[in-house]
């Protein structure tokens, strides 16, 4: 026996697919090409100009663009990088989430031809432009499950794609999780109404598995808990089917955790290791809570509720609609509200609304002090993502019944409303003059949105002259946010932030020439961008939000630390005490110094005692009677080491992101210490047989080897990686063999 509502849908569905065939198919292909030439015309200044881009905001350039520039690097070198070499003695890269190593998006980027060795602007470009055809596109399928016509669909598809939060933020690790919100809603949507509740459990787990693919968890924390409370909200609605729901909830629960296995493993396993900086003074271990003032400094300003209307008015994050959206957002409200689909959409609207407010909203408070992992979440504005696509799907519906139901009241009613509307924020303009334009936009497209609405209740405009009135209204106001904060290179406000990345070339290249492996160190305040990810040159130091808790501890910048891990050069406008040598002056004014003391980046010692406490070893490190060139201290009890006066020659001869190969050459047994960080996963070999990885000083690698010459090698190999891509693998296989069952059944 089934439900009436799950017998409902299916008829909708088997009607839904009663005429699936090539016309069917056509029309939908047309459908998504419109949506794609939709979203390429919002994005003309990034593809139709060389004068705009998405690129200079200070995250982007000085963060992310490195580190995408560092993987396509890799992959052009036939690796796939787990290890980020070139910044705080190495860092783990798929481990740190925001890389976006292990989201699919990056990789068809990274494998893009690269011009003279670096990422196309152009590519980058269309790389967000297509984010956003996903989006839109998502979002149509949301609005065709709740039964809207292709039009009425078409607006949900561009509001979603180009509003509100969507259309402000430009981060790819986040963009690349929202981007995957409207299926995850479409299938929790099945779930929540018992419309083949299994296998819509695994699609919605499978591309909630996506967004943890992302590079970021923040919106994979908020669809999460959505869907706890999507299947409350079923097993209340549907008490005498528990059994199903529990066995389709441990589907949801197994399935997205397979598909984003390859990026929550490691990324698991690097948060015991790593300290991480929430926006207080200090970093603050995994084990730790973010601290609730974190949350209340990220809420949404409750002055934000009138920036759903009026662009511009935000904090945090953006909300949005215009008055298009917003109205047919409230058409739906009061026209369809006996539709089961419009409470649901409307209940996790208004929810979203409240958990981006923070403290001020209450529930985002209770959902930080009861549920897990929500304290990690630490921006609750952005759940306004969560307000706007509902909103969008629900605009659709109203769409579709303001034409069905064109002498409703409530239709009758908004018109006089924005008619009214309009005219008072004309006269407000004209009386109170303000230097922006904002109100007269709103103002503008109210009173056009009631002329639409005029003309479809008088009949003198068809059902599909008003849908492509307020498909082109919807678009109109969207422009007025859209892309507004991309720069031009014109610009002069503005400093570019993309223009110095291209500087100190000669420095580069003079670093580049030097005979031995070393590591440089650059100051925020003389190069803001990650310059090792840039350049791919080796950096004490960068831009992280993460490090590990050895390197941390030890303080990487004393004096004894930097010469441990071998660096050597410096880039200044004056020498200081540790970088004395002036060897080179670049065109930009900026010189390079070298420090004579520095370490070799690999060496051998022949002495080794133990350490009793660990925390203490910034003490050990800063004794001076000590010359750890010569000598170890190590966490554990020190193996048998050999003093015999002999030369050592320990060299580098291959580096990559995830192989080191060393040979070595020793007088006598001792310890072969390369200045890269320790951690999990890295694999030691001593002529071809396994050998074990010490802690040496705490921080980085050391193995032993007896006198004579050797190969060592170092490979980065943690098992979580590997897990997790054997499970990830799985997921995607098994979702699109359950995909091809069910299409085959259908036709």
């Amino acid at each position: 026996m089934i439900s009436e509502t799950e017998a409902t849908a299916q008829m909708a569905e088997n009607h839904h697919h009663a005429s699936d065939g090539p016309p069917r198919r056509l029309v939908r292909a047309a459908a998504g090409l419109f949506l794609f030439f939709a979203i390429c015309a919002a994005n003309w200044k990034l593809i139709a100009t060389n004068e705009y881009t998405w690129l200079e905001s200070p995250d982007l350039a000085n963060q992310v663009l490195p580190w995408l520039e560092m993987q396509a690097a890799a992959w052009h070198a036939g690796e796939f990088a787990l290890w980020d070499p070139y910044h705080w003695a190495g860092q783990p890269l798929l481990a740190q989430l925001l890389p976006g190593a292990a989201c699919p998006a990056n990789w068809i980027l990274f494998a893009l031809p690269l011009d003279q060795g670096w990422i196309r602007q152009a590519h980058l470009h269309w790389y967000l432009v297509l984010l956003h055809v996903v989006a839109a596109w998502g979002a149509y399928r949301l609005a065709r499950e709740l039964r809207c016509s292709r039009g009425a669909s078409s607006i949900a598809g561009v509001s979603y794609a180009l509003t509100g939060w969507m259309a402000t933020f430009d981060w790819p690790q986040l963009l690349n999780g929202a981007v995957w919100a409207p299926m995850v809603l479409r299938f929790l949507l099945r779930v929540w109404r018992g419309h083949r509740a299994l296998s819509s459990s695994v699609y919605a787990g499978f591309f909630l598995g996506l967004t943890w693919l992302s590079g970021h968890h923040q919106f994979s924390i908020f669809f999460t808990v959505l869907a706890g409370a999507v299947w409350i909200a079923a097993c209340v609605r549907r008490p005498g089917e528990w059994r199903t729901l529990a066995v389709s909830l441990l589907l949801f629960l197994v399935v997205m955790g397979a598909t984003g296995a390859l990026q929550i493993l490691p990324a698991r396993e690097y948060a015991k290791h790593s300290v991480r900086w929430v926006g207080l003074p200090d970093p603050i271990g995994w084990d730790q809570k973010v601290p609730y003032i974190i949350h209340s400094n990220y809420s949404l300003h409750p002055a934000s509720i009138l920036g759903i209307i009026f662009p511009g008015i935000w904090q945090h994050a953006n909300p949005f609609l215009g008055v298009t959206v917003f109205t047919l957002v409230l058409l739906a409200v009061f026209m369809t509200w006996e539709r089961a689909e419009v409470r649901w959409l409307a209940a996790i609207a208004m929810a979203a609304l409240f958990v981006a407010f923070g403290s001020a909203g209450l529930l985002e408070s209770w959902l930080y002090a009861l549920v897990p992992f929500v304290d990690k979440a630490r921006n609750p504005s952005f759940a306004i993502l969560l307000f706007g696509l509902p909103c969008s799907a629900l605009a659709a519906i109203g769409a579709d019944r303001a034409i069905r139901s064109f002498d409703h009241t409530a239709l009758r009613r908004a018109i006089w409303i924005l008619t009214g509307f309009g005219v008072l924020l004309f006269l407000y303009r004209t009386v109170v003059p303000a230097p922006e334009g904002s109100f007269l936009l709103v103002a503008f497209a109210a009173l056009l949105l009631a002329a639409v609405l005029l003309c479809l209740r008088r009949g003198t405009l068809t059902s599909r002259g008003a849908i492509a009135g307020l498909f082109l209204l919807v678009f109109f106001e969207a422009g007025s946010i859209y892309g507004q904060l991309w720069r031009s290179r014109y610009e002069t406000v503005r400093p570019s932030l993309l223009d110095p990345m291209a500087q100190n070339g000669d420095i580069v290249e003079f670093l580049r020439r030097q005979p031995e492996s070393f590591r440089v160190d650059v100051r925020d305040k003389d190069i803001a961008y990650n310059f090792g990810d840039w350049h791919g040159i080796q950096q004490l130091g960068g831009y992280l939000t993460g490090l590990t808790a050895n390197i941390h501890m030890v303080e990487a910048h004393s004096p004894t630390m930097r010469r441990i891990l071998g660096v050597r050069y410096a880039l200044r406008h004056e020498p200081d005490a540790q970088y004395t040598e002036d060897v080179f002056t670049g065109s930009s004014g900026l010189k390079v110094f070298r420090d004579p003391t520095a370490f070799p980046r690999a060496y051998a010692v022949h002495q080794a005692e133990i350490i009793p406490n660990r925390r203490t070893a910034p003490v050990w490190l800063n004794d001076r009677t000590r010359d750890w060139r010569r000598s170890v201290f190590l966490p554990v009890v020190p193996p048998a080491l050999e003093q015999c006066g002999g030369a050592d020659d320990v060299r580098i001869v291959d580096y990559t992101a995830n192989h080191v190969r060393l040979r070595a050459s020793l007088g006598c047994r001792g310890m072969v210490i390369l200045g890269d960080t320790f951690y999990p996963g890295w694999q030691a070999t001593i002529d071809g047989r396994p050998a074990a990885i010490y802690e040496a000083y705490t921080a980085v690698r050391g193995v032993v080897a007896d006198g004579g010459a050797h190969m060592i090698e170092y490979r980065f190999r943690p098992r979580t990686v590997l897990l997790g891509a054997i499970l990830t693998a799985l997921a995607f296989v098994s979702t699109a063999t359950l995909w091809v069952i069910e299409s085959r059944r259908r036709s």
